[in-house]
């Protein structure tokens, strides 16, 4: 079933619906909204109350700025805008990471079936030259990946190649205090990493699963499951709680903050779900088995 906590007022609501996959963005006018995919993978569109179906059938998804990228069972790339309908962009992809160029536009990223990193802006494809085997893409122009000996590169719009050089294992993109990008990732020995500018710095923890999101703010589990905050310039705060599947905001406004469910994977069955700050954490009174935050 489809739950939205709205953090203005605390409140956890039923919309009704159901889904299997989703995705957060923003409609026209900024205002948050959700892409899911049903139990047969049809794509919906949840905004403001109202649920749109849009038709397509998707079995990956990213959604926008009034659009969401998504892949058919061919792993064709296609593009719903919304009140708009499809584009098939005539790509086809193994992987992808959706982020934004630097004027603030919607760009997507993505590995062809050799592994190939290509980037699709407004209508146009570009080989960049490079192979990924993960990868993420920020919200000013460039992408974090990792190649094919699991070491760490930085790909600009505007300047081309920058060998990190840090093996590593999960990568996630989130914003400073100042709205610049700034990657957070797990080296091969589980380490937690903090990349900026092709530059990275070892922050001194150790973790499992992880999301970065705004004013230089990273949630990660560690080995026992503990979810643990590390944030620029006040370093880590321990919640106390076990977790799993973190996800943290990029879009909204106020304290940084993430959210994760309360449980071990493969041991827990049912997960309450919590918001967490550099100021603790709460449960939300609300059980959810997939999250994505705003």
């Amino acid at each position: 079933r489809l739950m939205v906590f709205n953090s203005n007022n605390n409140q956890v609501s039923n919309t009704g619906g159901f889904g299997t996959r989703l995705s957060a963005g923003v409609d026209v006018n900024g205002n948050p909204q959700v892409y899911f995919t049903d139990g047969d993978n049809r794509l919906w569109r949840y905004n403001q109350g109202v649920f749109t179906s849009t038709g397509g059938f998707a079995k990956a998804l990213a959604a926008g700025q009034a659009e969401v990228f998504f892949l058919d069972g061919d792993n064709r790339i296609w593009i719903y805008r919304d009140n708009q309908g499809f584009t098939n962009t005539g790509g086809f992809a193994k992987q992808f990471s959706l982020g934004r160029d630097s004027t603030g536009q919607d760009e997507l990223y993505f590995t062809d079936g050799d592994n190939r990193l290509w980037r699709w802006r407004q209508g146009v494809f570009s080989d960049t030259g490079g192979f990924a085997l993960t990868l993420t893409a920020g919200r000013q122009g460039e992408v974090a990946f990792s190649d094919g000996l699991g070491q760490l590169w930085l790909f600009r719009d505007q300047g081309g190649f920058t060998f990190v050089g840090n093996s590593v294992k999960q990568i996630s993109a989130g914003l400073d205090e100042a709205g610049n990008d700034v990657f957070f990732f797990f080296n091969s020995s589980n380490q937690l990493w903090r990349m900026q500018n092709g530059v990275a710095t070892n922050t001194g923890g150790f973790g499992l699963e992880l999301a970065a999101g705004r004013g230089g703010l990273v949630l990660f589990t560690d080995g026992n499951h503990v979810a643990h905050l590390f944030q620029d310039g006040a370093g880590f705060t321990h919640t106390g709680f076990v977790g799993t599947k973190p996800s943290a905001s990029l879009n909204a406004v106020g304290t940084p903050q993430a959210y994760f469910l309360n449980g071990v994977p493969q041991v827990d069955t049912a997960f309450e779900l919590m918001v967490a700050n550099p100021f603790g954490a709460d449960d939300l009174d609300a059980l959810a088995r997939v999250l994505a935050a705003f």
